[in-house]
């Protein structure tokens, strides 16, 4: 199980990942039909904290600048700590330009979820099934690397 750190308005960095608390926008459906899935902020900072995990587990980025508000809250910055470890260069931002998005959508029967995160150069799937505590991980991560844009 992916438990969150602190249970704090998701700043993941899923920055307003959701856009809670400054992270990202994740209550939005990824797949068109598709709800998006409700889920706690103790479960939204799991989530962002995991596919950070995630990025820094399986890749290595060079030369890619994340701009993320400079109050992000403790859960945000768990988050941050994994993607600077994976290269990413981390800056304050001022202008409330979002570092990248986690978008869900529930699962077929109402199980789980899948939550994508989409950054600079990547593109981050994984599916989960809600828990008291956070979330437990049904699939592998799917990290796909992106054109720059």
């Amino acid at each position: 199980m992916v438990r969150a750190r602190r249970p704090l308005a998701l700043c993941f960095v899923l920055v307003g990942l959701i856009t809670l608390g400054g992270c990202a926008d994740m209550p939005n459906a990824d797949a068109p039909g598709q709800e998006a899935a409700k889920l706690t902020a103790t479960q939204e900072c799991a989530v962002g904290y995991d596919l950070s995990r995630q990025i820094y587990q399986q890749v290595r980025i060079d030369g890619t600048t994340l701009h993320v508000p400079k109050d992000l809250g403790a859960c945000g910055q768990y988050a941050i700590h994994y993607l600077r470890l994976a290269g990413y260069s981390i800056v304050p931002d001022t202008g409330g330009t979002q570092a990248f998005t986690v978008s869900t959508y529930v699962l077929d029967g109402g199980q789980g979820f899948v939550a994508t995160a989409q950054l600079p150069s990547l593109k981050v799937t994984r599916a989960y099934r809600p828990g008291n505590g956070g979330v437990y991980p049904l699939s592998p991560a799917s990290v796909i690397k992106t054109p720059v844009q």
